[in-house]
């Protein structure tokens, strides 16, 4: 059995030494980067980028674990999160993110290096063209540390193709003891733990870790060692990190991605968000940010936003783009940014599993008149 907790961040030391890591696609959405960084040999971090792309302002929440990445960009003017993943392992001293956005088929790729806190380079997108791009680290408030952990275990040892029962997890920790601080480690612990504490996240990972081992080796103790020979649908995985998505003074979006393979054609995925107001610190409600008149418009706008999305005219069903039914109904894992509020629907949720994680985004500019007044103090456009 391998077992490994890694804890490093921005101007912390490494508690554990890395290894490897595996790259996992969770993103519907694909960016690709090729990054030069100077800080390659940090084990985990999390690091915030703020530039252009030409004259377009873009910012990048970036996630490193060992030789995998995962985060969020977006164009300041929509602030619409995009996902990605990547890798440093290809090519020495890069960083290679990759990303896809379906309803478009369309990619974006950024190749830069990274000198101490700045970074410059080039973004080119499906199409060839190319631009520059340049950007600048900023510090967040409050200041956020990465954990991860990683580790396998042979169903059967003995067993040359033995299965193996795989876990992964990390999650943004943040720094320091405020009121705030804490608000936000109960909020991260209750996606791990099911409870609000403010257990230190690697005990809950070394936890979760050794209960899905153990679990792995329970539910197959009565499997004849004659059955699991290649046998692939034995292996089990599971996956699950939480990112930042968006970050202001005000607001905050986390998102909860998770992965889970036991058997069977493919594994599922699904990514699960929560906002918070800095603020007061609380998680935000559908009712903190639209009146009943507001929601009662969110139907209208959801099909709109996917008719956009997905070039789907207004005189097609809705089932033409793919959905199970000819309406969209607004769900509860919902977020929001400065300009945005979105709508996550998992795999088989609307669609079928083909058509992947459907997000829909509504411009707030489309609710200004729904608005709460509390939440559009919020907000730095109004």
């Amino acid at each position: 059995m391998t077992d490994k907790l890694y804890y490093a961040g921005p101007g912390i030391s490494l508690k554990f030494l890395s290894s490897f890591m595996h790259c996992r696609k969770f993103a519907a959405v694909i960016i690709t980067c090729l990054v030069s960084i100077s800080t390659i040999a940090q084990v985990s971090w999390y690091k915030c980028f703020s530039g252009k792309i030409d004259k377009y302002d873009v910012t990048i929440h970036l996630h490193k674990r060992a030789h995998q990445y995962t985060g969020y960009y977006y164009y300041n003017s929509t602030q619409q999160p995009i996902s990605f993943i990547g890798e440093d392992s290809t090519t020495q001293d890069t960083v290679k993110l990759i990303a896809f956005i379906p309803a478009k088929q369309t990619e974006e790729n950024f190749t830069f290096s990274i000198n101490g806190n700045s970074c410059t380079g080039k973004w080119t997108n499906s199409s060839g063209k190319t631009l520059n791009f340049s950007a600048n680290e900023i510090t967040p408030t409050p200041g956020w540390d990465y954990v991860f952990t990683k580790g396998s275990i042979q169903l059967r040892p003995k067993l040359k193709n033995s299965p193996v029962g795989g876990y992964e997890a990390a999650a943004v920790w943040p720094e320091g003891d405020a009121a705030q601080t804490f608000f936000l480690k109960k909020k991260i612990n209750e996606w791990y733990a099911k409870d609000s504490s403010t257990t230190d996240i690697e005990q809950l990972f070394l936890k979760r870790k050794q209960q899905f081992f153990d679990g792995y080796l329970s539910d197959n103790k009565n499997v004849a060692d004659s059955e699991l020979v290649n046998a692939y649908s034995f292996n089990m995985e599971e996956i699950q990190t939480i990112n930042i998505a968006y970050q202001s003074t005000q607001l905050l979006t986390l998102a909860n991605a998770s992965y889970s393979y036991s058997g069977g054609a493919h594994g599922n995925y699904a990514t699960s968000y929560v906002s918070i107001d800095m603020v007061t610190n609380k998680k935000l409600s559908l009712d903190d940010i639209l009146s009943t008149t507001g929601k009662n418009q969110l139907r209208r706008l959801l099909e709109k936003y996917f008719r956009k999305e997905y070039n789907l005219r207004q005189d097609e069903a809705l089932t033409e783009g793919g959905l199970f039914e000819n309406k969209i109904e607004p769900n509860k894992n919902f977020f929001v940014t400065g300009k945005c509020v979105g709508f996550c629907f998992a795999p088989y949720e609307i669609g079928p599993y083909a058509l992947g994680e459907i997000v829909i985004f509504i411009p707030l500019n489309e609710l200004k008149d729904y608005l709460q007044t509390n939440f559009k103090n919020l907000l730095t456009i109004y």
